[in-house]
């Protein structure tokens, strides 16, 4: 995903990799993958936060409507913000969704979508220098991520079995495009197998993926790794 970017400079630098490290993307609606699709009970919702590397950290507040129906609304950050000397690229969106829970005994599995929008995104690392070029793009513009509003749309489902309401290994995928200002439309594909635990009164849960994206432009692909903790509390309608 347009985070990919900061790893794969990074191994350029050490000599393992060859890449431009001058990005051109929109940011992902969600980049984070929230974890198994069957730790909370039909009727709870929860207060969550998850991060991931390369950097970004995502936020959210789920409510149920129904059991195993829930509207989610948070936000996230991340790419250049967190890292000092990185290239003027990140993002900052607030997005809405919804989830919707399935349970067949031990199998558990959820299907998601919402949208988002904000601020983001670079066209060509968003360099200020105007004889600054990038592979098949004739100029850069100038504007700072803050400069460019962004949006997107995502789809996404999961499978996961729960064991003794205590683990729950899974598998997450997701779909997505996104826009922003002066950018190509750009599209996201990601995986990932995690587990999760609910220890107590909160739940945590960890995993590793792979992710990509692609534009007229460009096309990145790497490994991705997060993980997440969530306070589920009981909510009556």
């Amino acid at each position: 995903m347009n985070y990919l970017r900061s790893s794969l400079c990074m191994l350029a630098l050490l000599g393992s990799s060859v890449v431009a490290c001058s990005p051109t993307y929109a940011p992902a609606a969600y980049s984070a993958h929230y974890g198994a699709p069957g730790r909370l009970h039909p009727n709870e919702g929860e207060v969550a936060v998850e991060g991931g590397i390369p950097s970004r950290i995502a936020a959210h507040v789920s409510l149920p409507v129904a059991p195993d129906l829930r509207v989610e609304a948070g936000g996230e950050t991340g790419g250049g913000v967190f890292e000092r000397g990185a290239q003027d690229h990140g993002w900052a969106l607030g997005r809405v969704g919804v989830r919707r829970t399935f349970r067949r005994g031990l199998l558990t599995g959820d299907v998601e979508g919402g949208v988002a929008a904000g601020v983001g995104g670079a066209r060509c690392g968003n360099a200020v220098d105007p004889t600054t070029g990038c592979v098949g793009m004739p100029d850069v513009d100038g504007l700072r991520w803050v400069d460019r509003g962004a949006g997107g749309a995502y789809v996404g489902g999961a499978i996961g079995v729960r064991g003794w309401d205590v683990l729950e290994p899974f598998l997450r995928g997701r779909a997505q495009v996104s826009v922003a200002y002066d950018v190509p439309v750009t599209t996201y594909l990601s995986a990932l197998a995690g587990l999760d635990a609910r220890l107590g009164p909160i739940d945590l849960w960890a995993g590793v993926g792979i992710a990509s994206y692609f534009n007229r432009y460009e096309s990145l692909a790497g490994f991705i790794a997060e993980g997440g903790i969530s306070v589920p509390f009981a909510f009556r309608r």
